[in-house]
């Protein structure tokens, strides 16, 4: 899509993958997915505007988020859009993945570190500045949808060396022609 390989993994094997991290105190490796799908998400927001001429509204933010769904990862909709104070709230319902670790391991705490970064990451396009974003419900915890809240950045829950941050920047940003 868009020149960019992709890969489909079945969710039973990414919810295995979380779980695996998180049992195995890897939860760095959770981190660098989050962050990967921040910038990913990020930029794509930044194409759509500045190479496509899309206008950053309410709409473009709303069909942004359509692109989770088409990921597979389920129904993502803005239920509070503040322009103005740079926040969002998102509901992601049928959540494929949520679903399939309660269903593998029951009970957790909230596991949707990726869709957090999609997420995070084209609000910070929309509302050019760093955010913070914390899963208040989680499918994969027991709830019936995951909601998702984006505020100005006060701390990183998702923290990782800034040496890896770097090079995940450098990978995705594309490329300044000159």
């Amino acid at each position: 899509l868009m020149k960019v390989p992709g890969l489909i993994i079945p969710t039973n094997t990414i919810a295995f993958w979380i779980k695996l991290f998180q049992e195995s105190n890897l939860n760095e490796a959770n981190n660098i997915l989050h962050h990967c799908a921040r910038v990913q998400s990020r930029e794509a927001v930044n194409l759509q505007v500045n190479r496509f001429g899309f206008k950053q509204d309410a709409s473009l933010f709303q069909s942004v988020l359509e692109h989770i769904g088409m990921t597979g990862f389920g129904l993502a909709e803005a239920i509070d859009l503040d322009f103005e104070k740079k926040s969002a709230t998102v509901q992601l319902s049928f959540n494929s993945l949520g679903l399939q670790h309660f269903k593998q391991f029951g009970n957790s705490e909230p596991i949707d570190y990726y869709v957090a970064g999609l997420v995070v990451g084209m609000c910070e396009s929309f509302f050019d500045t760093d955010l913070q974003i914390v899963e208040k419900k989680c499918v994969g915890a027991g709830d019936s949808s995951c909601i998702f809240e984006v505020t100005k950045k006060n701390e990183e829950q998702f923290s990782i060396k800034q040496s890896m941050l770097d090079t995940i920047e450098e990978k995705i940003k594309p490329k300044q022609k000159t």
